[in-house]
């Protein structure tokens, strides 16, 4: 056997958590410690969501977003089905970890899910994982 391990897990919090559920993370090794923290770039690998968050240096579950099989993740704005998604503005503390519209702005975007239902602002919107690497809107 290859010695893994599908669905949830449990690894500490590098920031404050609690009450994340639904939110992206992206995990880091330090000290060979490995921790879930919040996106803190556009284009940052976050394809965790939080399950069951934990203050910070205490463990939270999380469970890696797979293309196939759905999942729902807290949204930024509002938007419909068929929509790329892709990391909220993480200038904005409240947003990090959250997912929104594909902006017109000029900047690198991750896309890292396409909606599979109009959402609002705050929702925990039915999302598809994909992975189409970094988008650039010039």
């Amino acid at each position: 056997m290859s010695n893994t391990q599908q669905g949830p897990f449990s690894v500490n919090s590098g920031e404050d958590l609690t009450g994340k559920e639904g939110y992206l993370v992206e995990l880091a090794t330090t000290s060979g410690v490995t921790t879930a923290s919040l996106p803190n770039s556009n284009d940052d690998i976050a394809v965790f969501v939080v399950e069951d968050g934990g203050a910070s240096g205490e463990q939270t579950v999380v469970r890696p977003i797979y293309s196939n099989s759905q999942v729902r993740v807290k949204a930024k704005g509002t938007g419909n089905a068929g929509a790329k998604l892709v990391n909220a503005a993480v200038s904005t503390a409240a947003d990090k970890g959250k997912l929104r519209v594909l902006p017109s702005t000029a900047g690198d975007y991750r896309v890292v899910a396409v909606a599979l239902e109009s959402f609002v602002d705050g929702q925990l919107v039915l999302v598809n994982p994909v992975s189409l690497g970094v988008i650039t809107v010039s």
